[in-house]
C-alpha cells in the first residue's frame, strides 16, 4: 500500500497522485469543496456504527430491494460522502469500489479502510478510471442532482454495470417543502 506517491502509466504517460493512501484522479479543490468540508467535520454523524441505529442499513436495503448478504458481489458506490453506505455494503460482504469528487473520501477512508474489501478514490463521475460493465451493482444515492450534468452522469453509471446487473439511484424530491429542510440553510 502506498500512502503518498504517484502512479504513472507507461502507455499514456498519465500520472495520478496518491495522498493519504487515496488515489486522486481529479484536483482536490473543485465544485464539491463544501460537501467535503461538511463530511470531514461530521464524518461519523450518519454511520450506523456510531449512532447505534440502523437508519442507513434500512434505507439501503429497503430502497434497493437487494439481499443483505452481498458476498461475491462487486459494487460501485458513486458519491460516497463520509462512507455511510460504504460501511453497510462492506458489512454485507461486498467488494466495494467507492468514490467521491470531494475530499470526503478522507472521511470515508478513516471510517472504513479496515472493514473489508474497499477500493477508494477521488474522481469525476464524467471521467471514470474504471472498466465499463465491471460491476454487479451500482449505487448512487443523493448525488446525481449535484453534478454539472445529471443526465450524462446517469448514463455514465449505466455503462458501469454488467449485463443483468442492477443500478440503484435516488435523487432529492424537488418541491417547495424540500427547500425548507435544514441542509439548505446549513450548507451555504
Amino acid at each position: 500500500k502506498i500512502n503518498d506517491g504517484e502512479i504513472f502509466c507507461n502507455n499514456c504517460s498519465h500520472h495520478v497522485n496518491i495522498i493519504n493512501g487515496i488515489p486522486r484522479f481529479i484536483n482536490q479543490d473543485n465544485y464539491t469543496d463544501n460537501f467535503g468540508f461538511q463530511w470531514n467535520i461530521h464524518s461519523k454523524a450518519q454511520l450506523d456504527s456510531f449512532t447505534k441505529l440502523s437508519i442507513t442499513h434500512d434505507r439501503l436495503f429497503n430502497v434497493t430491494g437487494w439481499k443483505q448478504d452481498l458476498r461475491g458481489e462487486k459494487i460501485l458506490e458513486v458519491g460516497s460522502g463520509a462512507g455511510r453506505f460504504t460501511e453497510v455494503l462492506l458489512e454485507s460482504g461486498a467488494e466495494v469500489t467507492s468514490f467521491d469528487s470531494s475530499n470526503a473520501v478522507v472521511a470515508n477512508y478513516n471510517n472504513n479502510f479496515n472493514k473489508g474489501k474497499l477500493n477508494l478514490f477521488q474522481g469525476d463521475i464524467l471521467n471514470l478510471p474504471l472498466r465499463k460493465q465491471s460491476y454487479d451493482k451500482v449505487l448512487c444515492f443523493g448525488m446525481l442532482q449535484h453534478t454539472p450534468d445529471p443526465y450524462t452522469s446517469f448514463l455514465k453509471l449505466i455503462e458501469m454495470v454488467r449485463s443483468g446487473g442492477c443500478v440503484a439511484i435516488d435523487i432529492y424530491k424537488k418541491n417547495y417543502l424540500s427547500y425548507l429542510q435544514w441542509k439548505y440553510f446549513l450548507r451555504p
